[in-house]
């Protein structure tokens, strides 16, 4: 009669697989997993604003950015016989943007752009506070255009 050897068979490891599954995929939606869509979205924006400060000093350009309760868009100044003003950036590197739903700019609209980027690489800082839902995020760039994504 010939022995049987030990160990487990692939029905009993397939249901085991199973389980872990299914107690990790209860885990992590009970804990809150993943990343919200606005955290998502400032962070990508974190990005856009240091690739804008770069494009202002390779093309010697002042760029802006302005934002308002449905979305954003790149500017830039442009001087003509009516004198500076602000034009819409025509670039597939930074285009316009739509917020995710339930992510809100939690300060007041302005006609002017809120983020200016200078040839030289500068900016004005800014903190900006965004809420979606309970969360709330401050999307904060610094003098140099470096920009993150904090928890106030």
């Amino acid at each position: 009669m010939p022995r049987r050897q030990g160990g487990f068979t692939l029905l009993e490891l397939m249901v085991v697989l199973l389980i872990v599954g299914l107690l990790t995929a209860v885990g992590v939606a009970r804990l809150g997993g993943g990343t919200p869509a606005g955290q998502w979205r400032l962070e990508s924006l974190a990005g856009d604003f240091q690739l804008a400060r770069d494009t202002a000093r390779r093309s010697g350009r002042i760029l802006g950015w302005q934002a308002d309760a449905s979305g954003f868009r790149y500017l830039q100044l442009v001087a003509d016989t009516r004198g500076p003003r602000w034009q819409p950036l025509a670039s597939a590197d930074l285009p316009d943007g739509r917020w995710p739903s339930g992510l809100q700019l939690a300060e007041p609209v302005s006609a002017q752009p809120r983020l200016i980027w200078w040839p030289n690489g500068d900016t004005q800082g800014q903190r900006l506070a965004f809420a979606e839902d309970e969360r709330q995020w401050l999307l904060v760039v610094d003098g140099r255009g470096r920009a993150s994504v904090e928890r106030p």
